[in-house]
């Protein structure tokens, strides 16, 4: 049941639709992308965000995370610490390949916007994948709308 549910999480995840501020035609672009850049992780910041070793900050596309509590927040969401913790386990001391997620690679602030593969023992991990599997993250679109269970976004 876990395999069936991760390879269908990783199905979704791996669907994302460009678009612009301004109404233009979408384009699908898979976890088959171009590889962007390839490192070890250096810092977490969040549950979606890291960087690599060489000062490289990346944006996990196609899902939506928790925020981390601000300080000396009263009624913080849950689950943001949790999602930052588990994204670094999944990255620590593995090789890191980040493939192309969408036509624009990279955000608004410069973090390149990437789906996230770690190495480990010669297997490839979707690292998107394992957080939503796991339940610290929930699959979207671009514009953080959830997606359906077959990759789809939902009405």
């Amino acid at each position: 049941m876990a395999a069936a549910l991760a390879a269908g999480v990783a199905a979704a995840t791996c669907v994302w639709w460009s678009a612009g501020a301004q109404e233009q035609p979408r384009t699908p672009v898979g976890c088959d992308g171009g590889t962007l850049a390839q490192g070890a992780a250096g810092r977490v910041m969040d549950g979606r965000t890291f960087a690599l070793e060489d000062g490289r900050e990346i944006r996990l596309a196609g899902i939506e995370v928790p925020p981390l509590p601000e300080p000396q927040e009263k009624s913080p969401a849950p689950g943001g610490i949790a999602a930052r913790d588990a994204l670094a386990a999944l990255l620590s001391g593995a090789q890191i390949t980040l493939k192309q997620a969408d036509a624009q690679k990279t955000d608004r602030y410069d973090r390149i916007i990437a789906y996230a593969f770690a190495k480990r023992d010669g297997a490839d991990r979707a690292v998107q994948a394992d957080l939503v599997a796991a339940g610290h993250a929930r699959g979207c679109g671009t514009g953080g709308e959830p997606l359906l269970r077959d990759g789809t976004l939902a009405p």
